[in-house]
């Protein structure tokens, strides 16, 4: 519909080519009800491709036009509705592609193709320049995921449309979600991402992306990210720790003896990790967890926390002879990581990829207490001969030798 106003023309013969239509107009048709009822009549009635040509054909007449009036609004959408129920899924797919994008298409009309469901209302949801509050809340809440999805992909979601669409739970959802660089996510939405992503690999790949979350909010993701965002995190970290006056202090001796837990290394990765857990009072899923890092900085940032030298660390993670530690390029990471990052920001790092639950757990089961400080704001831990008692680390040893 190019310098002109839109007209409405009649097709009595329709020829199929294998890419293309080739449509013959043989009559302009003046009255436009009675070319409606013929256009309905034919349809219904099975007349091939008719509906489809004839949609087609007026979709880019109307999306040519650039400022259609009131009338001719009216006549497409009245046309449109009239044709849609016998057009097949290709042409309701071609339309929604088409006409989603364009700022004047009837509401009415995207109403109708959205209804249809399936690829045809994914297009609608995901193209349209404005969607209705009734069409998000269908999308939001439809059991159909694409659907969800689609509508996670917009760049004008608001934070209660965030947050309906977290409350879903899928995958297929919260990964478009994480990969929609167009909207800001809000904070809800954003920590509920950041958990879920701890279990999803690609999900967390997507959030790492995003340019709105800083390093500090990302910590959780840590063990997913790439070596330069790794160097970043721990750099952020530690600044934050100086700025807040929590760096500094004396090391603290791992346990009474200097060579406890070199001589658990000695029995492997595994007694060397559940050496590492009473002194760092977590609960057994620690365990799990170390074990199950394919990168070994879960144990190196566990040593680190405990108050080893990074050369100790590296000594210690060497002597494991575990075959996941001495990989080159995975040792170099380690070697990197150990000499970068302060005993204070491996313990908060370390906090951050344990499972709550763990942590949760391991606190309800010991009474909660306030350490004595020492200069620097470093914990003052008590000697074990001063108490009494056997430190935890030389209990595992003999528990280890006895197993063995």
């Amino acid at each position: 519909m190019v310098n002109g106003p839109l007209t409405l023309c009649r097709y009595d013969r329709i020829i199929s080519y294998p890419s293309a239509f080739c449509v013959e107009k043989v009559l302009r048709v003046s009255n436009t009800a009675t070319a409606f009822e013929d256009l309905a009549r034919m349809a219904r009635s099975g007349e091939a491709g008719l509906a489809d040509a004839t949609l087609k054909v007026q979709c880019e007449l109307f999306i040519q036009d650039a400022a259609p009036g009131p009338a001719e609004k009216a006549l497409f959408a009245t046309l449109a509705l009239m044709l849609l129920p016998a057009a097949s899924e290709g042409t309701a797919r071609h339309l929604a592609a088409r006409l989603a994008p364009c700022p004047h298409t009837p509401a009415e009309v995207l109403a109708a193709l959205e209804s249809r469901g399936g690829g045809v209302a994914e297009l609608v949801i995901a193209g349209a320049t404005s969607l209705p509050a009734s069409m998000e809340a269908d999308a939001a809440e439809n059991s159909d995921p694409r659907l969800a999805a689609s509508l996670a992909s917009r760049p004008d979601l608001s934070d209660e449309l965030q947050s309906r669409l977290l409350e879903r739970g899928e995958t297929t959802t919260l990964r478009a979600l994480a990969g929609n660089a167009s909207v800001r996510l809000s904070r809800h939405a954003a920590a509920d991402l950041i958990a879920a992503a701890t279990a999803d690999a690609e999900l967390a790949r997507l959030l790492l992306r995003r340019t709105d979350l800083d390093p500090i909010t990302l910590l959780p993701l840590y063990l997913h990210a790439d070596q330069p965002q790794k160097t970043r995190m721990r750099d952020v970290l530690d600044q934050r720790l100086t700025d807040r006056g929590m760096r500094g202090g004396s090391r603290e001796a791992v346990a009474a003896e200097p060579d406890l837990l070199l001589e658990l290394s000695l029995l492997g990765l595994a007694a060397l990790v559940e050496g590492l857990r009473p002194l760092l009072r977590q609960s057994e899923r620690f365990i799990a967890a170390a074990m199950a890092d394919s990168t070994r900085e879960v144990t190196a940032l566990a040593l680190m926390a405990v108050g080893s030298t990074p050369q100790d660390a590296i000594r210690m993670l060497l002597r494991t002879g575990d075959p996941v530690a001495l990989d080159s390029a995975r040792l170099g990471q380690v070697v990197d990581l150990v000499r970068s990052i302060s005993r204070q920001a491996a313990t908060m790092l370390l906090a951050t990829l344990l499972p709550r639950d763990a942590q949760a757990a391991d606190s309800a089961e010991r009474p909660v207490h306030i350490p004595a400080m020492v200069a620097g704001g470093t914990p003052a831990r008590p000697s074990p001969a001063a108490s009494g008692r056997r430190p935890p680390a030389a209990r595992s040893i003999e528990k280890l030798r006895g197993a063995s």
